[in-house]
């Protein structure tokens, strides 16, 4: 419940945002000081506060409980301005992006496509189709290790910050990049350079 306690106060502050885009986060945050509700099971409430830490980030305390039992946990939340359009200044704007590692197995592929435009595939007023090869897969933490197995593609570059597998004939038509171990075998293609660092 105290977990339940975070992701409605995350879903009440994006409501906000989205009926006023203009909204600055110290009015987002004195606007919504407090969330508090009831679970779907029996006896079980949440409580938690929304406020401004000394860093700026957003805290979210929250306490859950069901009958006797009670669960508490803090939250902290760097929201990121955009800069309009689908373009972001997030971590998570890119096409596949891990915090502790990514694996990719199997013929899938991974593309992007610009959501301004239309939908995916959608053809475009210029005659072409609404898809880019400027996707990336891409890990947030220093250990996180990415494996690409299988026959699929991805169209864009792969950033490991830590190790880097591939293989059996996965294809990168972007470039390729990797802070520890770099693996390459059966048939893989890679479009782009590679760098092992």
């Amino acid at each position: 419940m105290s977990e339940k306690g975070v992701f409605s106060s995350i879903e009440k502050l994006e409501a906000e945002m989205l009926a006023d885009p203009t909204i600055t986060i110290n009015d987002l945050i004195a606007n919504n000081t407090q969330v508090s509700g009831t679970g779907s099971l029996e006896s079980s409430t949440y409580n938690a506060t929304i406020k401004i830490d000394s860093n700026g980030d957003v805290l979210i305390s929250s306490e859950g409980t069901r009958f006797e039992g009670e669960g508490q946990m803090q939250a902290i939340f760097e929201f990121v301005a955009g800069r309009g359009g689908t373009t972001s200044d997030s971590v998570f704007s890119q096409g596949v992006t891990g915090c502790s590692g990514v694996a990719i197995t199997g013929s899938g592929l991974i593309d992007s496509y610009d959501s301004s435009l239309g939908d995916y595939n959608d053809t475009l007023d210029d005659g072409s189709k609404n898809i880019s090869e400027e996707s990336f897969v891409n890990t947030v933490n220093d250990t996180g290790d990415i494996t690409l197995n299988g026959s699929g593609t991805i169209e864009g570059d792969v950033l490991s910050s830590s190790n880097l597998s591939i293989r059996q004939g996965a294809d990168v038509t972007g470039n390729i990049h990797s802070n520890g171990n770099l693996i390459l075998s059966g048939g893989v293609v890679i479009g782009g350079m590679h760098q092992h660092i």
